[in-house]
């Protein structure tokens, strides 16, 4: 029961967060350089929680939680203790990524039993684009 309680606290702040995140800006940004400004803010904040997540909530309310953020991440899809620092992430059934790694590129995709072992590093203005079956190993 007390996972429960802690699962549902996590989800109305993930549903908090995600209000923040598609809220529109105000009438008073009319300017096409507000709009693009506030858009790049909203994705920074968006990678930041995304990060928060995968770091620190259990395994298996990890699809659930990205899910709420806006991420497709099937619920076999599995993510280990890393910090997984993209816009969106699109996690297939089975695909994992394993402990101790640190990823920050601008989209992620693994299709079907694709799958980062652990520790390594990805970084870069990159999109992670895996087929079925791919593998990225240490």
């Amino acid at each position: 029961m007390k996972e429960f309680s802690q699962l549902f606290i996590h989800s109305l702040f993930i549903l908090s967060l995600k209000n923040m995140l598609w809220a529109k800006p105000d009438a008073s940004f009319n300017s096409q350089w507000t709009s693009i400004a506030f858009f790049k803010n909203q994705m920074k904040t968006r990678k930041a929680i995304t990060g928060l997540i995968t770091l620190f909530t259990p395994k298996k309310a990890k699809p659930f939680l990205l899910n709420l953020l806006g991420h497709k991440v099937h619920p076999s899809a599995r993510i280990g203790f890393s910090l997984v620092l993209a816009n969106r992430i699109y996690m297939d059934k089975g695909s994992s990524i394993g402990s101790l790694n640190i990823i920050d590129v601008n989209k992620i995709l693994l299709r079907e039993g694709a799958f980062i072992k652990k520790k390594n590093r990805i970084r870069g203005p990159i999109n992670l684009l895996m087929r079925k079956g791919a593998a990225i190993a240490n």
